[in-house]
């Protein structure tokens, strides 16, 4: 077996956000085993090494940098990894967290233009991650609440605001979602703001501007492409979480706070180990 990236969940602390739309709602929540988790992460460590992996990704059911005891053990175990660290961004907001200097990139989910306004307080994401010498990158859930904007838009704020990569996300529901109420709202929140009409705006936006030729980066085994635009590095996924594969273009390992490896996000029998 192949992967490309390994994505590490550490246990849960609380978001801050509740996001309408998000995926943990739809795929549910786990009960953490904090001392297993902590115990398995060189064995988590090995298994990547030998599956190929190039990077990690640090994400969670909630916010990783409020949960910065876990995050930092998580960081000391793959320090010589180029490591992502996914965040809603308010951390960086309120100023309780400096990006830690082995962090290679801070991924920071947008979804919606305030989060590229003049506001002082939200102009503070993209400084903090800037003076870190960390990586900026913008992950854009395409909704209604960008309706108007167009692919140059998007570009012109991340040079405004010293943001190096650019990705959007489909907001999409996965087949196996539990059968909860904040499920079905996040379900239906998704089709109320015509979510993939817009994805759909952008992506073929983008396909109009490049060529392969002249602009792609980079093909990852998984199905998506990196381009060149405008020096910006710019990407599109058209599902949130992987649901299968062949075995040989898997798009991240899953390490959750359980303490075990899996395949996939929403199927509990895809356990490696």
């Amino acid at each position: 077996m192949k992967a490309n990236n390994l994505s590490i969940s550490i246990p849960y602390t609380e978001c801050g956000k509740n996001c309408p739309y998000c995926i943990s709602k739809m795929t549910g929540y786990m009960k953490a085993d904090e001392e297993l988790f902590r115990d398995n992460l060189v064995k988590a460590r090995r298994v990547a090494t030998a599956m190929g992996v190039s990077s990690l990704m640090i994400t969670s059911k909630g916010e990783p940098f409020n949960n910065l005891s876990d995050l930092d053990a998580v960081i000391s175990y793959f320090r010589n990894f180029p490591i992502e660290v996914q965040t809603n961004g308010l951390p960086l907001i309120k100023g309780d967290v400096i990006v830690r200097q082995d962090i290679s990139t801070v991924a920071v989910s947008v979804d919606s233009p305030d989060y590229f306004s003049n506001n002082y307080a939200i102009f503070k994401v993209w400084e903090n991650i800037h003076k870190s010498k960390a990586i900026a990158r913008a992950t854009i859930l395409m909704s209604n609440r960008f309706k108007g904007w167009k692919l140059h838009n998007f570009l012109a704020v991340c040079k405004e605001h010293n943001i190096r990569q650019l990705t959007f996300r489909h907001a999409t529901v996965p087949d196996n979602r539990v059968c909860t109420k904040q499920s079905r709202e996040a379900t239906q929140w998704i089709e109320d703001h015509y979510c993939t009409a817009h994805y759909n705006m952008i992506i073929e936006e983008i396909q109009e501007k490049v060529t392969d030729e002249k602009d792609l980066v980079l093909e990852l085994p998984f199905g998506a492409s990196v381009y060149d635009i405008d020096d910006i590095s710019v990407s599109y996924f058209d599902y949130c979480v992987q649901e299968n594969s062949n075995g040989e273009n898997i798009r991240s390992l899953i390490y959750q706070e359980d303490g075990h490896m899996y395949l996939t996000w929403d199927k509990q029998g895809s356990i490696i180990w």
